[in-house]
């Protein structure tokens, strides 16, 4: 049971998406292009899926935009969502770095469809 667990079952990436925003970062920073990209790719499923309870009106469907995405979870985390907290106030900037990397993903995922929801497009 314990390998079809380890198989199938959640992967360490998945919980550390549970991490403060701040600690997720530094272990993504100071992870290989590997790492990189499963922490991506789990951070934005993770971020989808809240996404998809507090707002389901919105069009953003984490396995549609995963299984026939055009770039990379590493090239989205670090050229789309990344940027997007050089647009937060101070304030709101030093409130997500204690938030779980999961829910600082889903804000941002929603900030960037309310400013242009064709840049999901492009993924």
């Amino acid at each position: 049971m314990g390998i079809l667990f380890k198989l199938f079952g959640s992967s360490k990436s998945d919980y550390k998406t549970l991490l403060p925003f701040q600690q997720w970062f530094l272990n993504y920073h100071d992870s290989n292009d590997f790492m990189k990209s499963r922490l991506g790719t789990s951070l934005l499923v993770q971020s989808f899926s809240i996404v998809n309870e507090l707002q389901p009106t919105l069009p953003l469907y984490a396995p549609l935009l995963m299984k026939y995405k055009r770039t990379t979870s590493k090239d989205i985390i670090d050229k789309i969502l990344l940027p997007e907290l050089e647009l937060l106030s101070s304030v709101d900037f030093d409130n997500y770095m204690i938030e779980p990397a999961r829910v600082v993903g889903a804000a941002l995922l929603i900030q960037i469809y309310e400013r242009d929801p064709s840049l999901f497009s492009n993924w």
